[in-house]
């Protein structure tokens, strides 16, 4: 199982605004990261690994994978408002 990089990120005791001076990027870069808005480059993900001391191969970095739930849970309370009859509850 891979971890999530706000997990690696927590577990490793840093701040998104710490993670973002390390990687020479902004706050929201970081936060979108980690909600799966955006995808990062293999070189920052390279240094995430570094960072967090957690191998690359551990670390989730799909946007499916960093999808926060409350955005997923709002587009799902969405989509039933729009259709119903379509959204299910899952099993």
């Amino acid at each position: 199982m891979k971890w999530k990089l706000r997990a690696c990120r927590t577990q490793a005791g840093y701040t998104q605004k710490e993670v973002a001076q390390f990687l020479g990027c902004s706050e929201k870069s970081v936060v979108d990261y980690e909600n799966g808005k955006t995808s990062m480059s293999m070189e920052r993900g390279q240094k995430l690994s570094e960072l967090y001391e957690i191998p690359i191969s551990m670390m989730d970095f799909s946007k499916e994978g960093n999808v926060c739930l409350d955005e997923v849970e709002r587009k799902t309370a969405l989509a039933r408002k729009l259709e119903p009859d379509i959204v299910t509850e899952p099993e």
